[in-house]
């Protein structure tokens, strides 16, 4: 489930999306995945506190993030998102007090801001980024970011930690019940969104962030995702048709989940109750 795109990737309020970057054990066939499925070009620089760091760019310009995992059981494969966050060296102690785990940080990455990574209520990790100089996120062309869902099964949790740390205002989607989906919205724009996920999801299935990417609507969602079968990626979600676009989830080669979607491919769809029956 997506919901409508961001306003501005490049809006200074804390809570707005402001970098995302995949962790994988193989970073050269990430590379070559990336670069033939979204046109990406790429930049690596060393920083002292984290090491090689590479840059995804697109026409010149920063689109996204990758590095390589350490060789620790514990590590997966995954595309990671980053918040906007004002006052960084509070976030620590508002975290912890509202339930929250923090992995570590604030991490100081010279030349470009200060990270904190943690893990909401619900389980699912996510980074908080303020930069120390003005920060370029390029999104919302083809190739580029478009939008990020958290799927949960601790919903209202999650609900509450990120309205109290960020002061979204969430707007439900469906009925609550049957299909509990919210958008997070900061200022009259909506940012983010929230699934709760239900009984089609297995419980064993971790709580997560979905990142999006935009195609071009010359090429479109489906060819999009058979090109990435083509390069050794997966399917995991055909191609279906939803209110915000034309949507599936892939597989990179190194196992990072994410989803495509052609906004310009909008159609009118009812969420059924036929999913959720027994």
């Amino acid at each position: 489930m997506v919901s409508p795109m961001p306003h501005s990737a490049h809006d200074p309020v804390s809570g707005t999306p402001s970098w995302v970057d995949v962790a994988t054990r193989d970073l050269e066939a990430s590379k070559e995945f990336y670069a033939e499925l979204f046109g990406w070009e790429f930049e690596t620089e060393h920083h002292p506190a984290i090491g090689d760091y590479t840059f995804a760019m697109l026409d010149g310009q920063p689109v996204a993030g990758l590095h390589a995992l350490p060789n620790r059981l514990s590590d997966y494969p995954t595309w990671n998102l980053y918040l906007r966050m004002r006052r960084i060296e509070t976030a620590r102690a508002r975290v912890r007090r509202l339930g929250g785990k923090v992995h570590y940080g604030p991490l100081e990455i010279e030349g470009h801001g200060s990270l904190l990574m943690l893990d909401d209520p619900s389980g699912a990790r996510v980074g908080l980024w303020q930069p120390t100089r003005p920060w370029r996120f390029v999104t919302r062309r083809p190739g580029t970011f478009g939008w990020a869902d958290l799927n949960t099964h601790l919903a209202h949790r999650a609900d509450s930690f990120f309205a109290t740390l960020f002061a979204f205002t969430p707007r439900q989607v469906g009925d609550g019940k049957r299909f509990d989906y919210t958008t997070w919205w900061l200022q009259g724009k909506p940012y983010l969104g929230r699934l709760a996920m239900g009984r089609d999801y297995p419980p064993e299935v971790p709580p997560h962030w979905m990142i999006y990417f935009n195609v071009s609507p010359r090429v479109g969602t489906d060819v999009t995702a058979d090109r990435a079968l083509m390069l050794d990626g997966a399917i995991e979600v055909d191609p279906f048709d939803s209110p915000y676009g034309r949507t599936a989830v892939l597989r990179d080669p190194g196992g990072a989940t994410f989803s495509v979607i052609d906004p310009s491919r909008r159609a009118i769809v009812r969420y059924y109750d036929e999913r959720f029956d027994d």
